[in-house]
């Protein structure tokens, strides 16, 4: 427990660190603003589509037999046995891998230097950078509250509006066939990734089946 402790209070040690420098940066409010927008929104989304990624690698190509990689896989193929397992789980347990696997990156970003003040392109950057790893290192929260038929208000209200997963949206991912709405950070790349079947495209490419 105690690494996973120290991952977590690393990655968003990190984290607040990286937001106080973008502001720096950015500071004060003008075009800068409309285009960070931006790059908050593509940054969230790219968390979106990486976790689907993961989440889709490990349900269907990865296995438990796995070598190297079948200790990863199993967390995810022991959810679908028994979705409501997460829900046991505390924020240590829920998050502290994600972001165990965030902070060594985190931390090489941060030791590299900030954005440029009033350097447009660095500044999106960075803030792309940062939309994206703060997506991640919540990605796995997200999840679990999709699970929870009684969430925290604030948490509902945030799944309403469609900026987290929410609980009727990640349904769809349990149930048959079991192979679409692997997005689990907000889910707002799924409707494209299955209307076009291109994770299934993938995996007929590398198992040619």
């Amino acid at each position: 427990m105690i690494p996973r402790l120290m991952g977590v209070a690393l990655c968003h040690s990190l984290l607040f660190l990286m937001a106080v420098r973008i502001i720096q940066s950015a500071w004060p409010p003008g075009i800068f603003w409309p285009l960070l927008s931006l790059a908050v929104v593509l940054g969230y989304m790219s968390a979106d589509f990486a976790s689907g990624l993961v989440h889709w690698f490990f349900d269907e190509i990865c296995g438990e037999a796995t070598p190297l990689l079948g200790g990863v896989a199993r967390p995810f193929r022991e959810h679908h046995k028994d979705p409501e397992d997460i829900l046991k789980h505390d924020f240590l347990y829920t998050n502290g891998g994600a972001c165990l696997a965030l902070a060594p990156i985190l931390l090489v970003v941060y030791l590299l230097g900030g954005p440029a003040k009033e350097d447009l392109l660095s500044i999106w950057c960075h803030t792309l950078f940062f939309s994206f790893a703060l997506g991640l290192a919540w990605t796995n929260q997200f999840h679990k509250w999709a699970h929870c038929s009684c969430p925290p208000r604030i948490v509902g209200f945030l799944q309403a509006l469609g900026v987290i997963l929410s609980k009727s949206h990640h349904d769809h991912h349990h149930q048959a066939p079991f192979s679409r709405a692997y997005c689990i950070t907000a889910g707002w790349c799924n409707p494209v990734l299955d209307k076009f079947q291109l994770l299934a495209r993938l995996r007929c490419a590398i198992k040619g089946d």
